[in-house]
C-alpha cells in the first residue's frame, strides 16, 4: 500500500463527490421530492452518503492508479527489450545460451513424428 497515489485519490474523490452533490442539489431544485431531500432532517443522511462515497472512490481510484502505473512500466520496458520489473512473486531465471540446461533438454518429445525427425537429420 506504500506505493498508492493517496493524493491523487483523495482530489479526484473530493471532485467527484462534489460533483455528485451538486448533480443532487440540481435535480432536487428540478424535481422536487424525487431525491428525498424535502425536509432540512434528511441533509445528514446525504452528507453521510457523500463521506462513505468519498473513502470507496478514494480506495478505488487509488487502486486503479497504481495498476495504470504499474502497466505504464511493463509497456516501456517491453518496448526497451528488457523484463518488466515484478512486485511479489517469484523471481524467474532466464536461461542465456552460454548456460547449462534444464533437466529435459535433450529428451525426444514422444509427440514428434519420425517423418519430421528424419527430415532433421538431412
Amino acid at each position: 500500500m506504500s506505493d498508492l497515489n493517496w493524493r491523487g485519490a483523495f482530489r479526484r474523490a473530493a471532485i467527484f463527490t462534489l460533483f455528485w452533490l451538486g448533480l443532487v442539489y440540481i435535480m432536487n431544485v428540478a424535481f422536487p421530492g424525487t431525491f428525498g431531500i424535502e425536509f432540512p432532517e434528511e441533509v445528514p443522511f446525504l452528507l453521510i452518503n457523500a463521506v462513505l462515497f468519498f473513502f470507496l472512490f478514494t480506495l478505488f481510484s487509488a487502486f486503479t492508479e497504481r495498476r495504470r502505473a504499474r502497466r505504464a512500466e511493463e509497456l516501456q520496458a517491453q518496448k526497451k527489450g528488457k523484463s518488466p520489473k515484478k512486485s511479489g512473486g517469484p523471481v524467474e531465471e532466464v536461461e542465456e545460451e552460454g548456460e547449462e540446461p534444464g533437466q529435459f533438454k535433450g529428451q525426444l518429445n514422444p509427440n514428434t513424428s519420425r517423418r519430421k525427425k528424419a527430415r532433421r537429420r538431412r
